[in-house]
């Protein structure tokens, strides 16, 4: 998940939006009109700079003929595909070694644009407070030797001493100095487009029938695809380089003769820009139709065009066509549900989670039930517009459950006939409590009665639906506790983030607030089992994910299809290797610990 937030100003139905905090997938909520599309328009605007030329006076809040639109786009450094910037032969730069990011470790960007022109394109950064020096990492490599010869330091010539180094001599120097950090907006025009080869790329999904690789001449929809055939063959980059080396050996040739005729010019290299990935000017898309008539994309019905939105993302999603390290993206959709059954709309949403899990972020407007119950309530977007200005609201200063009165989130129907209600995560968890309550209740480990609980999904943790249906629980005065996943990696080591989030915000309604001590219920299967139910040979670690029995990673098939599993698994292995496999460090069951816990909890 690369952005880590967005802001905008000054454009569109925003005077100031607010800083947005974006997860993974970031579903942006609202009444109609209220500005929800404006804010992936600012993010399109950001990607896609006008080539020349200004903003439509219409983009400008209010209409201002002299207004100047802001678009303010963070990124977590770690989370692109590389933090190595190249600017030139001599000049490479490293995000956050060389302190071009903010003081909270992001790179933030910020773009400003008038009715004429970019009028501005700048990084906040916190380095060296000194008039001097800062900001150094924009410093060529001529200007460092001059700083290093004014502040009494060594000048050392290129082929020595890199400029990261140089920079890192002034930057202890001023330290040792007693000079301090300063933070402030830095003109990045001279390395805005080699910073912008490391961001991600945004491919954009409107709402209408123009899905095309030439949509503009800057995205397009099926980018990922052309980048992914093109990465794969072999040749492409060899040609490449090729073309490079031949253009260097003529303009080594020049430089022959230029160097007779001066010294003062050391090398010169020539950076060709060559790219296979422009190759592609254009893809038209037909349908074959069972009659064997090939119809053009565009004149098939919208429920199609649709599915086939579903089938790319499903496509993007597949981790065997990504390599760790690869290009991220940025999908902006507008309005993923219309034309598509609910069923199709869930299948959507599990590709653009399944995105996020590969590190990109997808970002889209929405007044699906479907697509916002199912997202975490942080990463909910709710734009408003209580009068002539839009503005952003996230938790905790939104009204969680009138968004989900407005979007029709309603508690599960399941919700009747108990009193005592245990809230897992999904309905595969349902299945495996289930099974190992009875189990272990059958042979004498605990004294809840199965027939007292409801274990009850809530479609995950803190998202909307947890917290209608939470308030519903209440609302009728039922007991209620909840089971989740601690998501640790390491014996005694922090939770993950959703489980950190619950126990600081879950409502003191809650009888009973439990966490599996390791990382989720797949650390509790037998592995023998799991081979012997699943056909698959793995090895089941205490924390973390399962493995192949030579500690490799699964693919997220085979992991599914274990987690899937687990209550068929869980049934074999029976009480005796329930208890067996779920021993703390005091050789005591955790299953029989919690499931005593919330029985105390509910007095029953």
């Amino acid at each position: 998940m690369p952005i880590a937030e967005v802001r905008v100003r000054n454009f569109r139905a925003f005077a100031d939006s607010g800083a947005a905090r974006f997860g993974g997938v970031i579903p942006i909520v609202g009444r109609n009109d209220a500005g929800k599309s404006g804010l992936l328009h600012a993010l399109r605007l950001f990607f896609e700079p006008p080539r020349k030329g200004g903003l439509d006076l219409s983009d400008i809040h209010a209409k201002e003929p002299d207004g100047v639109a802001e678009i303010e786009v963070a990124f977590r450094p770690a989370d692109l595909a590389t933090q190595e910037v190249r600017i030139d032969a001599k000049n490479k730069i490293h995000l956050t070694d060389d302190c071009l990011v903010d003081s909270s470790g992001l790179l933030r960007i910020r773009l400003k644009i008038s009715t004429k022109t970019i009028t501005a394109n700048e990084i906040l950064i916190q380095d060296v407070d000194d008039d001097d020096l800062f900001p150094l990492a924009i410093k060529n490599h001529d200007q460092l030797l001059e700083l290093l010869t004014q502040h009494g330091l060594p000048a050392v010539k290129a082929g020595k001493e890199t400029n990261q180094e140089k920079r890192s001599t002034l930057r202890q120097k001023a330290t040792s100095d007693g000079k301090g950090l300063r933070e402030a907006w830095v003109d990045a025009t001279s390395i805005d487009k080699k910073l912008r080869e490391i961001l991600p790329q945004l491919i954009v999904f409107t709402d209408t029938a123009n899905y095309g690789i030439g949509e503009t001449p800057v995205q397009n929809q099926f980018k990922g695809i052309v980048d992914k055939a093109l990465a794969a063959q072999p040749n492409a980059k060899q040609i490449e380089d090729q073309i490079r080396a031949t253009i260097q050996a003529e303009f080594d040739k020049v430089f022959e003769r230029l160097h007779r005729l001066t010294s003062t010019v050391t090398s010169l290299e020539a950076n060709a820009k060559v790219s296979w990935k422009k190759a592609v000017d254009g893809i038209g898309l037909a349908w074959g139709d069972p009659a064997g008539i090939s119809i053009p994309y565009e004149m098939r019905g919208a429920g199609v065009r649709r599915l086939f939105m579903v089938a790319y993302f499903q496509y993007e999603a597949a981790a065997s066509l990504h390599a760790p390290g690869g290009q991220r993206y940025v999908f902006a959709v507008e309005e993923p549900e219309v034309h598509l059954h609910p069923g199709a709309q869930r299948d959507l949403d599990a590709a653009f989670r399944e995105l996020a899990d590969l590190g990109h972020s997808v970002v889209f407007t929405t007044h699906s039930p479907v697509f916002a119950s199912s997202a975490p309530l942080r990463d909910v977007v709710l734009v408003v517009r209580p009068d002539a200005r839009a503005e952003v609201r996230q938790v905790p200063h939104m009204d969680a459950t009138k968004i989900a009165a407005e979007l029709g989130v309603e508690a599960s129907d399941r919700l009747v006939g108990k009193n005592h209600v245990i809230l897992v995560e999904g309905p595969r968890d349902v299945e495996f409590y289930s099974v190992v309550l009875s189990l272990l209740r059958n042979a004498g480990h605990t004294t809840l009665d199965p027939n007292d609980v409801l274990f009850l999904q809530c479609g995950g943790i803190c998202n909307l639906r947890f917290s209608v249906t939470t308030r519903c629980i209440d609302t009728a005065g039922l007991k209620w506790a909840v089971l989740a996943d601690s998501d640790r990696i390491a014996p005694g080591g922090p939770m993950g983030d959703d489980a950190e989030e619950l126990q600081a915000t879950c409502p003191v309604s809650c009888a009973a607030l439990k966490f599996l001590a390791r990382s989720n219920i797949e650390n509790y299967l037998d592995a023998g089992i799991v081979k012997a139910v699943t056909g698959i040979d793995c090895a089941i670690p205490q924390y973390g994910k399962p493995t192949d029995p030579a500690g490799g990673p699964l693919g997220k098939r085979t992991l599914k299809q274990i987690k899937d599993a687990g209550s068929s698994v869980a049934q074999q292995m029976g009480a005796a290797g329930i208890l067996a496999h779920s021993q703390d460090g005091k050789g005591v069951s955790e299953f029989v610990l919690i499931f005593d816990g919330i029985r105390q909890a509910f007095g029953l």
